[in-house]
């Protein structure tokens, strides 16, 4: 495939995951939300692929690490360090306290500080001999130590791993995983199926293992408990990242361009996830709140992805980053 040519493979996965993502978060507010019931079973099948999918994506686009590491700041920690203070703000209007911080990030916006340590420094990661390796130990050896929510240290150890086997990534791969025949394709999706929905019914672990953000004793497991959970973890997104991939379109369709858009996407549906967590939006549980959730989702998808929303954006991190980006170009030259 030409450099120059746009694979819109990545976009539409890119667009499948923003709307998995939206989708999981409204579901979770449902009054009857349980990890027992359908609500349940849909949420932790979607976190088995979500954040790791996106953080794979980034990490097979970081190929250009001087670009990644210049732009960590204005893409990435500004953004974070705007968007976490406004939903203090908004948070102490409406609930009369701030959630989250900027050492204990709220909701998702951690991501963006873990993109932000991962894309400044894979300059350096990236030329590390046997760095994947590496990586898969601190998959697991974070759960041994006491990281947890304070500058989602748990997260940057374990999501690494697929961070940085994203950048080792070429396209070949992604070609051989769609060569697989879509027979046994399907096949695989109906096993990850079940079993997630086993997880859940016999309450094999918490769904809160998913998030990679606490240490095993948490959740009075053992190491060796820990280490097996996360093996499944990792199991359940490659299977799910291959079913993906094979799956979904590589032509151009009418979501791919949302895929070019997910930061907005990411940043604003957090405002949905409030008015659902704070007021009846949600529904009364049961089939009616999955309905709301399902219709909501890509609602907020479509119109977070508008081109005046992403212009607005980018308007306002380019405003914050300007005097930032000014100091730092007289820092490199010298004057």
């Amino acid at each position: 495939m030409s450099e120059k040519e746009r694979n819109y493979l990545f976009d539409n996965l890119k667009a499948f995951l923003i709307t998995s993502t939206v989708f999981a978060h409204l579901l979770k507010q449902s009054p009857t939300f349980g990890p027992d019931n359908l609500g349940g079973h849909l949420y932790f099948i979607i976190f088995s692929y979500i954040m790791e999918g996106f953080i794979l994506i980034s990490g097979y686009f970081s190929k250009n690490t001087v670009k990644c590491r210049d732009g960590a700041v204005k893409n990435f920690l500004l953004p974070y360090i705007f968007f976490v203070l406004a939903v203090s703000s908004i948070s102490m209007l409406i609930c009369g306290r701030p959630r989250g911080n900027l050492i204990v990030p709220s909701f998702a916006l951690w991501f963006m500080f873990a993109m932000f340590v991962f894309r400044v420094t894979v300059n350096i990661t990236s030329k590390i001999p046997h760095i994947v390796p590496i990586a898969l130990v601190m998959y697991f050896a974070a759960g041994c130590l006491p990281l947890n929510d304070t500058m989602t240290g748990s997260r940057i150890c374990c999501f690494f791993l697929f961070y940085i086997i994203g950048y080792k990534m070429e396209w070949k791969h992604f070609e051989r995983i769609r060569s697989i025949g879509r027979g046994y394709i399907l096949a695989l999706a109906a096993v990850l199926t079940g079993v997630s929905v086993a997880v859940g019914r016999f309450g094999l672990f918490s769904e809160g293992l998913l998030y990679l953000k606490k240490p095993y004793a948490n959740y009075g497991l053992s190491v060796p408990e820990g280490i097996v959970i996360r093996l499944v973890i990792l199991l359940l997104f490659f299977g799910w990242l291959c079913v993906m991939v094979n799956l979904m379109p590589q032509k151009k369709t009418f979501f791919s361009d949302i895929g070019r858009k997910t930061v907005t996407v990411y940043i604003l549906h957090i405002a949905v996830r409030y008015l659902f967590m704070y007021t009846p939006a949600a529904g009364p549980g049961g089939a009616l709140s999955y309905i709301i959730a399902l219709l909501t989702a890509p609602a907020a998808v479509w119109l977070f992805s508008r081109e005046p929303v992403f212009r607005a954006y980018n308007y306002i991190v380019d405003t914050i980053y300007r005097p930032v980006g000014f100091v730092w170009k007289k820092i490199r030259s010298g004057t």
